[in-house]
């Protein structure tokens, strides 16, 4: 084959991708669009957060010490993404086009960086459009780009920070803008910490070793002195809200199934990341030491998703990783002419489609209709009517959006429980005494166990209490509706 037919097929492979790329970021974007609108919660973790920047606007702290009154509630997270969750609830009229403005920014510029990245490495623009792309159409990133949870702007952060590791390491300032980048993910996030890191230790080593050591240094000395910092000030309370209230029970039989899902997603872009690892490691190609290393961390990431309560999006850095495979490898062997380039370009059309039905079956067909909607307005109408605290396992963004605050998150204070550091005994008393004006249950036990003691959500306690002393009146929006009994029904 000539150089000119491998030219014209390199152009036309290049331009099939895109288009089906582009063509899917457009049908994504109008997903995005429908969820910027919508008036209500769709993740359980939205509720929390938006009490957290309604706390943080009134004076009050987010970390309190301790659970010994209402509200039981609990801070996972460091306090940046809480405090631009807050400051921008007071340019918007609704907290909820707010906080996905916030997330969905800070996701549209983490695609940005990656293919910034990409070209950074290879001066190639087509693959860094494609690796960009290829990102943009995982699930797990079209999923939580909207939703009001910390891990884009953590994960955006980092992202930059590696971006300028790459573009400017051999600058003096160059490990000092990038600490305060890993520093800024980290008070987003916690695990985003170590991806970023150790992509961005490897980088400066394999060029510098001094900047390396520094980046280290500066770096462990800002971690170390933000989180003393914060827990100085909170007397304690930024480490148990952190880091024991994370502590929740381990399984990797829960992660392995989401590891299988995952790969069936991407079982292009995985194998060829594999293919190139191990290519990498005979040939000695230093532009692969950045997602190679970046790649071992983001696995103990994900791996990380067998603790309990915890979802896909600890797999979003290994959606990274794929996405920088990708390009690297597109752009080395379009350098390098390679005959099989067709098969490549092949083979990403595929893993492309699989992207798009995986999207469309997940996201663009459903939700968000017209008797969803009529659910919804239903339980929003009963949660504002009632005057007395109300309890929810799965709306808590709409009992604070109506009621101003929660007074518990019962997945979380169900974990402390069980690990001994809560005591229930006081909330229990008060669901016996029908203190609760209607208790929303989306989460019983007998959907996740025979045994009550395993709910994620309620403990045997709790579920034993709500039994005797409410009642169901209905189902709205997959809640069951439990008002108190009146006092000659429990006796």
């Amino acid at each position: 084959m000539s150089p000119k037919h491998r030219l014209w097929i390199d152009r036309i492979g290049l331009l099939f991708i895109l288009t089906i790329l582009a063509i899917t970021f457009l049908r994504t974007n109008q997903y995005w669009a429908r969820m910027l609108r919508h008036p209500y919660s769709v993740d359980y973790g939205e509720g929390p957060l938006l009490h957290q920047a309604r706390v943080l606007l009134s004076g009050n702290t987010i970390y309190p010490v301790g659970w010994t009154d209402y509200p039981y509630t609990v801070s996972n997270y460091p306090p940046l993404y809480i405090t631009a969750l807050a400051m921008s609830s007071t340019m918007f009229k609704s907290e909820l086009m707010a906080g996905r403005v916030v997330t969905l920014s800070a996701a549209i510029a983490s695609v940005v960086f990656i293919g910034l990245i990409i070209h950074s490495l290879t001066q190639d623009l087509g693959a860094s459009v494609i690796a960009a792309l290829i990102f943009a159409a995982s699930p797990i990133f079209v999923r939580w780009a909207t939703l009001i949870r910390v891990d884009m702007l953590a994960l955006a952060l980092s992202l930059l920070a590696i971006l300028i590791a790459v573009r400017f390491w051999s600058t003096t300032w160059s490990p000092w803008l990038v600490t305060l980048l890993v520093t800024a993910a980290f008070l987003t996030r916690q695990t985003t910490l170590l991806a970023a890191t150790v992509a961005v230790f490897v980088w400066f080593l394999s060029h510098d070793g001094k900047k390396a050591r520094a980046f280290l240094l500066i770096g462990g000395i800002s971690v170390l002195g933000v989180f003393t910092g914060l827990n100085l000030v909170t007397r304690g309370g930024f480490f148990l809200h952190t880091i024991v209230a994370n502590m929740n029970d381990y399984s990797l039989g829960r992660v392995l199934p989401m590891f299988t899902i995952f790969a069936l997603t991407m079982p292009i872009l995985i194998a060829i990341a594999l293919s190139e690892i191990g290519g990498a490691v005979i040939a000695k190609r230093p532009v692969m030491m950045l997602p190679a290393s970046y790649a071992v961390a983001a696995i103990g990431v994900g791996l990380a998703a067998g603790k309990i309560g915890a979802g896909y999006n600890y797999f979003l850095e290994l959606s990274v990783v794929l996405a920088l495979f990708c390009g690297t490898v597109l752009a080395r062997w379009r350098a390098s002419g390679q005959k099989t380039l067709p098969a490549l370009y092949l083979l990403l059309a595929v893993q492309s489609v699989i992207l798009v039905s995986t999207n469309y079956t997940l996201f663009y067909s459903t939700g968000l209709d017209d008797s969803a909607r009529i659910q919804l307005d239903k339980l929003a109408g009963l949660i504002e009517a009632e005057t007395e605290p109300v309890l929810a396992d799965e709306h808590l963004a709409e009992v604070v959006l109506r009621q101003g605050q929660i007074v518990l998150q019962p997945f979380e204070m169900t974990q402390l429980s069980r690990q001994g550091v809560w005591d229930q005994t006081p909330l229990v008393e008060d669901i016996r005494t029908g203190k609760f004006g209607l208790i929303l249950v989306s989460h019983p036990p007998s959907s996740h166990s025979s045994n009550a003691a395993q709910s994620t959500h309620w403990t045997q306690e709790m579920w034993t209490a709500i039994v005797e002393a409410y009642e169901p009146e209905g189902i709205w929006a997959d809640a069951t509706i439990y008002r108190p009994m009146a006092i000659d029904a429990q006796q």
